[in-house]
């Protein structure tokens, strides 16, 4: 479920550019999120960055 979940937010990032507030989202939950989640958001920051 989880890879299911970051390829979700990295199609949200990809189709959003705009929305500032997603992003913030993210990096949040880098930060505070459950283990799993704060992977999950990392590795979906790292893939749109590496892009």
């Amino acid at each position: 479920i989880y890879s299911l979940a970051r390829e979700t937010v990295v199609l949200l990032l990809e189709c959003n550019p705009d929305i500032g507030t997603l992003l913030d989202w993210v990096v949040d939950r880098c930060y505070t999120g459950m283990p799993q989640v704060a992977d999950g958001c990392f590795l979906a920051l790292a893939t749109i960055f590496s892009a």
